[in-house]
């Protein structure tokens, strides 16, 4: 199960400085809140997204390993999209490329990255959420359907890598088409 921390403050200043310990505290808190309002077992939660996907470097990767987290998904990829990244482990430095925030440069053995695989617009823009891809195909069911299941096909039909559908529920009701195509589509 994964969680977004407690304060989701709107400055992404405040996540692209924030300390370990600040972090730690952060993860924390939004466990416990999560636990208890959604009766979930606390040490269920292991899984780590930060806000406006704004990582802090090492500090975030590090936060999570010593908060006792397994992964992380807030880190977007544009140049592994097809084939798309494999969730990988920070034992060794990454490879991969960084598009928001400060990426981790260090060793963090234990912590896995689950890359968030970019979407493709009709234009070809690659966006790290589906509610960010500036060229939609039109507002008709079968066609925002198509749109996202070439999307899929794309990480399916190369490796295989695990491709989420990463967006805000207000992405909803932007469209009339846009509910209705992500149900057919799930």
């Amino acid at each position: 199960k994964l969680f977004f921390p407690q304060s989701h403050t709107p400055s992404t200043e405040y996540w692209k400085t924030a300390s370990v310990e600040t972090q730690i505290q952060e993860f924390g808190d939004q466990r416990d809140t999560l636990a208890h309002f959604a009766q979930i077992n606390r040490d269920d939660i292991v899984g780590v997204r930060v806000p406006h996907l704004q990582l802090s470097g090492n500090n975030s990767f590090e936060a999570i390993r010593r908060f006792g987290g397994l992964y992380d998904c807030s880190w977007p990829t544009q140049h592994f999209v097809g084939p798309g990244m494999w969730p990988f482990t920070l034992d060794y430095a990454s490879t991969m490329d960084c598009t928001v925030g400060s990426c981790p440069t260090a060793s963090i053995p234990g912590v896995w990255v689950v890359p968030m695989i970019g979407w493709i617009d009709t234009d070809g823009y690659k966006c790290a959420m589906v509610d960010t891809c500036p060229n939609l195909p039109a507002d008709d069911v079968e066609e925002t359907f198509e749109w996202m299941k070439e999307n899929f096909e794309r990480i399916y039909n190369s490796n295989r890598a695990p491709f989420g559908v990463f967006l805000h529920s207000a992405w909803f009701l932007t469209r009339p088409s846009n509910f209705p195509a992500y149900k057919k589509y799930v």
